[in-house]
């Protein structure tokens, strides 16, 4: 006769098992879909929530989010933007949930590997989308299931020359391959994603990082060479930080406006116009206000911080301020 214990293991077992086939897919779904990638996520959120035993307040790491998020609440009762600061709210506090809900499915590193190739492989829809839009004039929208995922493709790209694949916009194409690629880098030092094969995780990084320059956002470019440290660990500092400043040097001193005009001219001719002129975010000034550029914003937002460094202004209130 089979004992309780035995169905107590089956239907713990039976609710990993989809508990987990819900992330990997909710994983896999989270560029192409968002919709059904929230669906599945959360899923495992209730699932990998009920089955955890400790309380969350028994999470140190949760403490300070506990903290924010009174702060936020409170931020939002003396925001000047009324309903929008709420509704702004649930952009934030869903997450401090699923940080400790969806632990459950990265505590091993067989399964954090996993999810890493799971993320390499599920932004492919992007990297095809967007090598597409640029060099076959692929045009959008797409959509399936009457429209239950659109996929807003531009021919030529959005901006214009400009990789965006299907986000529809580059610098937010850009901030997704970004987070994504040193994965994709790990996958070449250390192979996960098919087996012990290099070539497929090699041919990805080189997609990965054209799209990325192909996106001509500043971000990607960075995101490209600070992943670098970060992949290849805290041993290879001693050689690959020094190496990298020597790399970016010149490109500092073709930017900057603080060096010697003879020697800021050298330093353009080295490196390729395309690419100081577009670091340099004062070149935009004689065209639109300084406001509207990445400096100027970045100034609001320091100045913004400084007056109310504690509760803030309320969400959703940054852009009256660029407005």
């Amino acid at each position: 006769m089979i004992n309780n214990a035995y169905f107590l293991n089956l239907k713990n077992n039976f609710s990993d098992n989809v508990g987990w086939s819900c992330f990997q897919l909710g994983v896999f779904c989270l560029p192409s879909s968002a919709l059904i990638s929230y669906v599945f996520l959360l899923v495992a959120l209730f699932d990998g929530s009920f089955k955890r035993r400790d309380l969350y307040l028994r999470e140190y790491w949760n403490y300070p989010l506990v903290v924010v998020t009174f702060l936020m609440v409170i931020g939002c009762i003396r925001s000047q933007t009324g309903w929008l600061a709420w509704l702004g709210l649930f952009n934030w506090l869903p997450f401090f949930w699923c940080f400790w809900g969806l632990q459950p499915y990265l505590s091993t590193p067989e399964r954090r590997k996993k999810c890493a190739s799971t993320l390499v492989l599920g932004s492919l829809p992007v990297l095809i989308t967007g090598f597409g839009q640029l060099w076959l004039g692929w045009e959008g929208p797409w959509q399936i299931f009457d429209g239950l995922i659109i996929w807003f493709i531009s021919p030529g790209g959005e901006p214009l020359g400009r990789l965006s694949g299907l986000f529809d916009y580059a610098n937010i194409t850009a901030a997704w391959l970004s987070g994504v690629w040193p994965f994709c880098l790990a996958s070449v030092l250390h192979p996960f994603i098919v087996g012990r094969n290099r070539v497929i995780p090699f041919a990805l990084l080189i997609a990965f990082v054209s799209a990325m320059i192909l996106t001509d956002s500043r971000n990607a470019w960075g995101a490209i060479f600070l992943g670098l440290p970060l992949v290849f660990g805290s041993s290879s500092w001693i050689w690959l930080i020094p190496l990298m400043l020597i790399c970016f040097l010149p490109v500092i001193i073709a930017v900057l406006p603080f060096f010697d005009f003879g020697i800021q001219q050298f330093a353009r001719s080295i490196v390729p116009e395309s690419i100081w002129m577009r670091l340099n975010d004062m070149q935009f000034v004689d065209s639109r206000p300084f406001e509207a550029t990445r400096i100027g914003q970045w100034k609001i937002g320091f100045n913004l911080i400084f007056e109310k460094p504690w509760f803030g202004w309320g969400l959703q209130l940054f852009q009256f301020f660029i407005l």
